[in-house]
């Protein structure tokens, strides 16, 4: 097979375009990892906060406490997960989840779906409380 040069350089162009515009420090790896979710919370006395994760692609999910002071349930329906945290909760680091792809985890809804206080008085639903996850 024969190439004509104008083929081989319109390959060539494309090739050197190529090269000159890849860099590699701006690629992004899409590897699983483990998220931790940071809570933004308006309160010094929060005792109870019930998330959810809205959007999970199909795959097993893993939920541990950052902290050993917090008890921590879940439970998964479909692609939802419902996290259901107790102890001293305060602004801050609060479950690590995973694993998960970075792009997967950018188009979760995360939220705070109810929250009480120590002395277990519910908290109205409130957008005061922040959710945000950060590769860990």
């Amino acid at each position: 097979m024969t190439t004509s040069p104008r083929a081989a350089a319109l390959l060539s162009l494309a090739l050197l375009l190529t090269a000159a515009c890849g860099n590699p420090a701006t690629i992004t790896s899409d590897a699983q990892a483990t998220f931790v979710v940071n809570l933004t919370t308006p309160h010094a006395d929060d005792g109870a906060v019930l998330i959810t994760l809205a959007g999970l692609p199909s795959t097993p999910m893993d939920v541990t406490s950052i902290d050993s002071r917090l008890v921590v349930y879940s439970a998964r329906i479909a692609d939802t997960l419902r996290i259901a945290v107790f102890g001293p909760i305060a602004s801050g680091p609060l479950v690590q989840v995973g694993p998960l792809r970075p792009s997967a985890a950018a188009r979760l809804d995360a939220r705070v779906e109810e929250a009480a206080s120590r002395g277990n008085e519910l908290r109205a639903p409130s957008s005061d409380y922040l959710l945000a996850l950060r590769p860990r």
